[in-house]
């Protein structure tokens, strides 16, 4: 299971290109918290900061780590749940719009 956090992934360099100065929100987890780690668990928990200037916010839990993101959240909305995760690699991408 893999989460998009800390470190520039290539969707927040996508960000970045379309005049974001500012860097994406690290996203944490208890549940997961070892971006390269392995887990024994069908469930998985992330969290996230909301930058003050958002006005909405895109994501997408996938296989793929190049998936177009086309679920959307309140901005007031700050943590997500998943359940029944098949096995496998993992991604929770997710872009704030400012």
């Amino acid at each position: 299971m893999s989460a998009s956090k800390g470190e520039p992934q290539e969707s927040d360099q996508a960000v970045a290109d379309a005049g974001d100065p500012s860097p994406a929100p690290a996203i944490s987890s208890l549940s997961h918290s070892k971006t390269d780690g392995w887990y024994a668990t069908t469930t998985a928990e992330f969290s996230w900061p909301a930058p003050p200037d958002a006005t909405s916010v895109r994501y997408e839990f996938s296989k793929e780590q190049s998936a177009t993101l086309s679920k959307t959240l309140k901005v007031s909305e700050s943590s997500l749940s998943f359940q029944n995760i098949p096995e496998g690699e993992m991604f929770f991408l997710y872009q704030f719009k400012n």
